[in-house]
Formats: structure tokens, sequence, C-alpha cells
């Protein structure tokens, strides 16, 4: 379970950016995220 102070910002920062293109690798859009449209 995720508890505890800065979970949120630990979840962002696994998460990577929301542009998948500034996303870093590692982070899970980094790693998985396609750009589409």
């Amino acid at each position: 379970a995720w508890e505890g102070v800065g979970v949120v910002a630990s979840a962002r920062k696994l998460i990577g950016a929301t542009n998948p293109l500034q996303a870093e690798p590692g982070t899970i859009r980094g790693d998985l995220a396609i750009q589409t449209g």
C-alpha cells in the first residue's frame, strides 16, 4: 500500500511527465507511452 508523507510526489516521479516526449527514461510514461495524434 502507498501511504505516508510524500507519496504523491513519489508516484508522480514514477509515472513521469504528462508529455511522453518529456518523460525521463525509467518512468512508466518514458518507457511505455506512445505519442499519438
